[in-house]
């Protein structure tokens, strides 16, 4: 056994650190991880220090399709890639999105990269590239570092695929690990580390300017200053030029978390999960920036809603941020986090009460994501006063998997809505209780009433509110196994088509999809529902090929995920 440690710490599977009850969340590495908590779905989405990454020379044996997940542990079965060869299972991988503001989509992603499987043998085809670098590849960019040094440690094929270890090298300078990177130099290629920048990172770290000075040629400029910024230890440059640098590499986002240097308001153009968190992990940013890049992290599930949550406590409450909770200022990041942190300070104050209510609805009139609201609403209990808030705090809660939340919320929205006589506020939550306990909640001793939520939208909704209805829900309600009345497909109107024009939708894959999921062939069918939703994720496809993803899924049993990618898209697109 060859070992390769940083702190004595082995790192058999994912780890994720976190504060404890009652302290800020910590947006830097601390000095040991803590137990992850339990309103926490996916690991990973924090720094840690102190890890290894230990490798096992596994002599010609080829790790492409080994994983951490098992069944057991969350995993799909072994036979994940039945009746696919492997360059058209390279094809899916490199087709999959890391910019999807899903959250089901990266649990999906996450199952399918890391579950231990059996590949077909390899072939002789066109395009049969490396599939270990492709999953590599992917993972880095969801920032998901514990998972790729979890994979490496399973031999040491890992580090020998120069952009597998590349991958893996700049996932771990964007979460915080950089010294721990700088200890693989010796193991990983000189293509690997050039690719990743690990020679610059590690010298200006270790402040040896002649090393720095020989890795250097032929770099930017923006890069060069920054690293002699860093291995000087002036961590300032001789003007602000790189400020206008709005998509920064792994390794400037690295550097500059390890000077102290903050970014520009333009470093907000990533989209990568992986450099957003990097944004909120460095301490030198200005509190807007750190926060916008959480939200946006906490959007596609890198960062759960308890987190963002402790987030937002971390800022100090503020009087001014409640007297500017109004009008646009009412869905700033810093104004959220500050009403929020004042209102848990002080919630007897009616003034703090106003101004947290303002947030969450301009919050929920931009269309913020559900990760957002379930953070501003985590911990606060849902009694009478909050009732104003209760159906958007209710809805946010269904779609993010939050069961007792939406539950405590949807039953203040009823309270709410008995002394405000406003029922049609109340009946919209029926489609997204629907979607989230699925077609079985009907005959549960709380159904979801969508009698009358389809009345209410007859009666009292504009016509679009109406094609809505008939071309977002009952379609996603049909496709996990919901019973729709005939009459209700009489009432489209003639002259709507149906949700969305959508004359660039691929048929051809919608079909492909559909034969996948019959056969039951899980990794052909989840890469699929991965590619054709794409960065623009449930809320943003077309209503037919999300109908026909969560009909996909629904048909190989992942009825859950089925549920919550149905959940995603009625985000936007219900009143």
């Amino acid at each position: 056994m060859v070992l390769i440690t940083t702190a004595g710490i082995a790192l058999p599977a994912v780890v994720s650190a976190q504060a404890g009850p009652g302290r800020p969340l910590p947006l830097v590495p601390g000095p040991s991880p803590s137990p992850a908590p339990a309103d926490t779905p996916d690991p990973g989405d924090e720094p840690v220090s102190g890890s290894t990454v230990r490798t096992a020379p596994l002599g010609a044996l080829d790790i492409a399709g080994q994983g951490t997940l098992t069944p057991q542990a969350g995993g799909f079965d072994r036979d994940l890639w039945r009746g696919l060869n492997r360059p058209e299972i390279l094809a899916l991988i490199d087709r999959i999105p890391t910019r999807a503001a899903s959250p089901t989509m990266r649990r999906l992603t996450e199952r399918l990269l890391l579950t231990d499987a059996d590949l077909p043998p390899p072939t002789r085809l066109p395009g049969e590239g490396s599939l270990l670098a492709a999953r590599a590849e992917v993972l880095a960019d969801l920032g998901l570092a514990p998972a790729l040094m979890s994979l490496a440690n399973r031999g040491d094929a890992f580090l020998r695929d120069s952009s597998a270890a590349a991958s893996l090298i700049e996932a771990m300078l964007l979460s915080g690990r950089g010294l721990d990177a700088c200890e693989l130099g010796d193991r990983i290629g000189a293509d690997a580390a050039t690719r990743s920048g690990l020679p610059i990172y590690c010298a200006a770290r270790n402040a040896d300017t002649d090393r720095l000075n020989s890795v250097l040629d032929g770099v930017d400029p923006v890069t060069a200053a920054i690293a002699r910024s860093v291995a000087a230890g002036r961590p300032r440059l001789p003007d602000d030029a790189w400020r206008a640098l709005g998509d920064p590499s792994p390794l400037i986002l690295a550097l500059m978390m390890a000077g102290g240097l903050a970014a520009s308001p333009s470093s907000l153009a990533v989209q990568d999960p992986g450099r957003l968190l990097a944004l909120a992990y460095n301490p030198a940013n200005e509190i807007g920036i750190r926060l916008e890049a959480a939200e946006r992290a906490a959007a596609s599930g890198a960062l759960s809603p308890g987190r963002l949550a402790r987030l937002y406590a971390e800022w100090p409450s503020s009087a001014a941020a409640v007297t500017s909770a109004t009008g646009d200022g009412a869905s700033d990041p810093v104004t959220r986090a500050r009403v929020a942190a004042t209102y848990r300070a002080a919630p007897d104050d009616p003034q703090a009460l106003h101004a947290l209510i303002t947030v969450l609805t301009a919050t929920v009139e931009d269309a913020g994501s559900p990760a957002v609201l379930v953070a501003l609403t985590y911990g606060l209990s849902a009694d009478r006063r909050l009732g104003p808030i209760a159906a958007p705090a209710a809805r946010a809660a269904y779609v993010h998997g939050q069961g007792t939340q939406a539950q405590a919320w949807h039953a203040a929205a009823r309270v709410h809505a008995g002394v405000a006589g406003d029922r049609a506020t109340l009946s919209s939550l029926a489609p997204f209780q629907a979607l989230a306990e699925g077609p079985a909640a009907v005959d549960g001793p709380r159904p979801p009433r969508l009698d009358t939520w389809q009345t209410d939208l007859g009666a009292a909704r504009t016509p679009p509110d109406r094609a809505a209805a008939l071309g977002v829900f009952w379609p996603l309600w049909e496709a996990i196994g919901g019973t729709v009345d005939d009459r209700i497909w009489r009432s489209v109107p003639l002259d709507f088509a149906g949700g969305d024009p959508s004359p660039t939708v691929p048929l051809g894959l919608v079909r492909r999809l559909d034969v996948a999921a019959r056969n039951g062939e899980i990794g052909h069918t989840v890469g699929l529902v991965l590619a054709l939703l794409g960065d623009a994720g449930p809320q943003a496809s077309a209503p037919e090929l999300v109908a026909a993803a969560v009909a996909a899924l629904d048909r190989i049993g992942l009825d859950a995920s089925a549920r919550a990618i149905a959940g995603e898209a009625a985000w936007t697109r219900l009143p």
